[in-house]
């Protein structure tokens, strides 16, 4: 009776299927680029809060710098200094210039109204889909005939 070679132990050296170290890297790469997006906005937010503790900041020397005698130059100053430390400034900041939402919370933006009849710009318009309309009908009439 013969011997069989042992075969069997090399079974956990065999290497995985190319598509799984694709799809390995595609993770990594995906889980790579969620973090770097979460990091760029943290540094935004970061960025945004150094700006304004910087202008409270200024508004404290000023008001340290300003005399007692004139109180509502101080206490307009004080106000200030207080609005700029709330949370409420900080979310409207973060809406308003970092264009960012509440979880759940749905945005609408309603553009400007303009009268777009009245502008000149829409008098040129319809004098030209005026032209190209006649010029239809003009072609329309030739190919009748």
């Amino acid at each position: 009776m013969q011997k069989k070679p042992k075969i069997s132990r090399y079974r956990h050296y065999r290497l995985a299927p190319k598509h799984t170290k694709w799809l390995k890297v595609l993770w990594g790469a995906g889980l790579l680029f969620v973090l770097v997006v979460f990091m760029w906005n943290n540094w935004k937010l970061w960025k945004a809060r150094q700006t304004i503790t910087e202008k409270v900041q200024d508004l404290s020397n000023a008001l340290s710098q300003k005399d007692g005698n004139n109180s509502v130059g101080s206490a307009y100053l004080q106000n200030n200094i207080g609005i700029k430390d709330s949370e409420f400034y900080f979310e409207q900041i973060a809406r308003e210039i970092l264009n960012l939402k509440k979880e759940g919370e749905t945005v609408v933006a309603f553009p400007e109204q303009s009268d777009f009849r009245s502008s000149p710009l829409s008098a040129k318009i319809r004098d030209l889909w005026q032209e190209f309309l006649e010029m239809r009908k003009k072609e329309k009439e030739k190919t009748k005939n």
